[in-house]
């Protein structure tokens, strides 16, 4: 059972084939311009400047973020990319917590 029938959303609001696109400036080889598509737990934005493509910022969601219960019970939909997170800001936060004179300095140069 999905989280929409769950709250009895009559409002549309967790509809997951509801999606929004902008364009930013004007589509061009040679300029810089952009998109975004936006969506249910998602958000993607993209800047294309001299026809090169740059992907960033960007949002991918989940919710349950473990299934409960029914025939995918257990299933952790972006299960890897949760636990690199969690991992990465347990590291962030140690390295914040050192004092100031705990990390590796450049020798001075003459």
């Amino acid at each position: 059972m999905c989280l929409r029938v769950m709250e009895k959303d009559t409002r549309d609001v967790r509809n997951p084939e509801k999606y929004y696109f902008w364009i930013f400036g004007t589509p061009s080889e040679t300029g810089t311009w952009g998109y975004r598509v936006e969506g249910h737990h998602l958000s993607q934005t993209f800047t294309i400047a001299n026809g090169k493509v740059m992907a960033a910022p960007s949002f991918y969601g989940t919710n349950p973020a473990e299934i409960r219960e029914g025939p995918r019970t257990g299933l952790r939909v972006l299960g890897a990319e949760r636990t690199w997170r969690a991992t990465w800001r347990s590291r962030s936060m140690r390295l914040r917590r050192k004092p100031r004179s705990s990390w590796r300095r450049r020798p001075p140069t003459s």
